[in-house]
């Protein structure tokens, strides 16, 4: 994702980047960034704006975490799933997966997905 920092306020940044995937709840392209102090003191106005669009806190600068609303968090943790290639594994890898034996109810599991 492409990082845009400027400031909007003194103390805030809004950080821009891609536009939601499509499909997707809409969440604003824009993040805006607060101080966690800040946070802490308009913790109602803060949780209110991560309904709209996601608002990263920093400390020290750098941003720490991002709030986001939890419909959001939780189509991100379907999405978590990462694919990789054949091509990409080691040898170690490719040998384990070779000669792995079936666990107990795979025969049981197998029934069933032929069954259908």
């Amino acid at each position: 994702m492409r990082v845009v920092r400027r400031e909007a306020v003194p103390g805030q940044a809004l950080v821009t980047g891609q536009a939601p995937e499509e499909g997707a709840p809409h969440m604003a392209k824009s993040m805006e960034v607060v101080p966690s102090g800040e946070l802490q003191k308009q913790f109602g106005r803060y949780s209110d704006e991560a309904m709209i669009r996601p608002v990263g806190v920093s400390r020290n600068g750098r941003v720490r975490f991002v709030m986001v609303p939890v419909d959001e968090y939780e189509r991100l943790r379907r999405r978590e799933r990462v694919a990789g290639r054949v091509e990409d594994l080691d040898d170690e890898t490719l040998e384990a997966i070779r000669v792995v034996e079936p666990g107990r109810g795979s025969e049981a599991a197998e029934k069933r997905l032929n069954a259908s």
